[in-house]
């Protein structure tokens, strides 16, 4: 089964297989991982016509870099709560962020 999704997404198995697709690639992929992706969003490639992959917005751009930060685990990057520092999130947002609008990103990039 050949599969593509618009956004980035993990497939995992209850046997431990794990399948990461990026945006717009296709995959061929088993039936299971198939499945399982169509479940989570992708869709079935039903011929080779490319896939549009819209822009993220300037929001999920932030979210990806917060996902990125929290990765790298710096310390410095980070509060004694384990939420990072604002000068950080404002830096990677290109902008000065009001609080709601850095607590929103950050909890956004912990549900991702």
């Amino acid at each position: 089964m050949k599969v593509v999704s618009e956004k980035a997404i993990r497939v995992t198995t209850l046997d431990g297989a794990a399948v990461l697709f990026e945006p717009g690639v296709a995959r061929e992929v088993s039936e299971t991982i198939g499945l399982l992706a169509l479940q989570q969003g992708a869709k079935q490639v039903e011929n080779e016509a490319p896939v549009e992959v819209p822009e993220p917005s300037e929001d999920e751009v932030l979210v990806q870099k917060l996902v990125e930060l929290m990765n790298e685990g710096n310390p410095k990057n980070f509060k004694k709560d384990n939420s990072p520092k604002a000068t950080v999130v404002n830096e990677l947002a290109g902008r000065t962020l009001s609080s709601e609008e850095r607590e929103a990103a950050w909890e956004a990039a912990l549900r991702s």
